[in-house]
């Protein structure tokens, strides 16, 4: 078996001869693109099409979260809403959002990352129409609940595949470029919300994004299972049929054995990660807060009467500079609704 252990991540084993490949190793060695990423740290073009996957996921992310800021004063005004009413919408889809984060990644330490990953992205591209063909408010946040609960898992499977698959040296860093996709989704959701919402409707607007799910094709056919998980399971395997044969096994194997079997929460508040968990516990709860405010309530700032922004000269020029550009995007959009 494997030599790999949870803290190797994908790091391939060194010279391993046939005995120490795991039957479900051998079947996934049939593949060039998973042994492409299973031996060696050279880069190879099968990385790369991990990373664009991600990245193209992330963008899809941007996409989504921003066109639904942007047409909010769209959706209150069609629906007849109030603004309390709409956030408190939005406050239920955030909650159902929350389980994603913690399901997606249990599933995929069951099933895998690949083919989740493209199951992930087909959903939330998918429901995107659901959610512009909504005929109530009720059914509206139904969907939005349900494109948040698969959003959020894309962001952690996606992040997997990549850290589990590209060399350690470039690791972090592939994951740092593939997740700032994220700004260019947003930058074309703000040209598809000028474009096609201010002449068609929000509808039709929501509708583009759902053509990425063509992505999960391509997930499917060009990468690969993460050869990490693969050799977990294959661990697994061979650890329980040596215990149930009433055999022994080493005090790594049986320590490892008993963490990877009942995968928990309180594994990240262990002691040899308490600092790491914690560090980016702040750092998630500041990105939220950023994102809650300039992705989801100030927009709506543009529902309210009175004015956005102070007078430009002052030192908050800049927030009333990003105020003016909010209002000239929706200004076109609201005039589709009047």
């Amino acid at each position: 078996m494997s030599s790999i252990t949870a803290d190797q991540l994908a790091a391939p084993a060194v010279n391993q001869t046939a005995s120490d490949i795991g039957p479900l190793e051998q079947q996934h060695l049939q593949y060039a693109n998973y042994r492409a990423v299973a031996g060696g740290t050279e880069v190879t073009k099968t990385h790369w099409h991990i990373a664009t996957a991600n990245a193209l996921g992330w963008g899809f992310d941007g996409m989504d979260g921003v066109i639904f800021a942007l047409v909010s004063p769209m959706v209150i005004k069609e629906f007849s809403l109030t603004l309390p009413e709409y956030r408190s919408g939005m406050q239920i889809a955030l909650f159902v959002g929350i389980a994603g984060l913690y399901f997606w990644p249990w599933l995929a330490d069951r099933f895998g990352r690949r083919t989740l990953l493209a199951v992930n992205i087909a959903l939330f591209s998918l429901l995107m129409p659901v959610a512009a063909l909504s005929p109530t408010f009720a059914v509206f946040v139904i969907a939005r609940s349900l494109l948040f609960f698969a959003l959020n898992g894309e962001w952690s499977l996606g992040s997997m595949l990549v850290a589990e698959t590209w060399p350690a040296r470039l690791r972090g860093r592939v994951i740092t470029i593939t997740r700032s996709a994220w700004c260019l989704g947003a930058t074309l959701a703000g040209a598809i919300t000028g474009l096609v919402a201010a002449n068609y409707g929000w509808r039709v607007a929501v509708m583009v994004p759902g053509v990425i799910a063509l992505l999960a094709i391509y997930i499917r056919s060009t990468c690969p299972e993460s050869p990490y998980w693969v050799r977990a399971q294959d661990r697994k395997r061979h650890i329980s049929e040596t215990l149930a044969r009433g055999g022994t096994v080493s005090a790594d194997d049986s320590a490892w054995f008993g963490k990877a079997k009942s995968v928990g929460i309180r594994q990240v508040f262990m002691p040899d990660v308490l600092p790491a968990t914690l560090v980016a516990l702040f750092v998630a709860c500041a990105s939220t807060c950023i994102y809650g405010t300039v992705g989801a309530w100030m927009p709506h700032g543009r529902c309210l009467p009175g004015p956005v922004s102070p007078k430009p000269g002052t030192r908050r020029s800049f927030p009333a500079g990003f105020w003016r550009i909010c209002a000239s995007t929706r200004t076109r959009c609201e005039s589709r609704t009047r």
